[in-house]
């Protein structure tokens, strides 16, 4: 008897876990901006951009992605060194979602997570 009654708590804890993630993670949003909108203010938040790749450097463990809207942006990625080739190539549509950062005085987002959009 205890062992079934063990597992009915347990899986009414897991069930009720699942539902407080859920909950948790349907609140949370990312911050859409133009890069317009970036600014000194902006430094350390996280924020989702859409644009279009303009120029794409890669190098031995980070790539360089020039977005432009009206106005450009650099973006960075660190990868590990075993990584693939992203796949971007110019005039394609991302979504980036990543952190903004001061780096020598030049804003630069860095990316978390980088979708090709159509």
């Amino acid at each position: 008897m205890k062992e079934s009654l063990l597992l009915k708590i347990a899986l009414i804890t897991t069930l009720l876990g699942i539902f407080v993630l859920y909950v948790i993670s349907d609140n949370i949003k990312i911050k859409e901006l133009s890069l317009d909108e970036i600014n000194d203010e902006a430094i350390g938040n996280m924020v989702k951009v859409l644009g279009k790749v303009e120029r794409v450097t890669e190098l031995d463990k980070v790539t360089f992605i020039d977005v432009s809207q009206p106005s450009t942006a650099k973006v960075v990625i660190f990868r590990e060194k075993d990584d693939n080739a992203l796949g971007l190539e110019d005039n394609d549509y991302v979504e980036i979602i990543g952190k903004i950062e001061d780096y020598e005085g030049e804003m630069e987002i860095i990316a978390e997570r980088i979708r090709r959009i159509e």
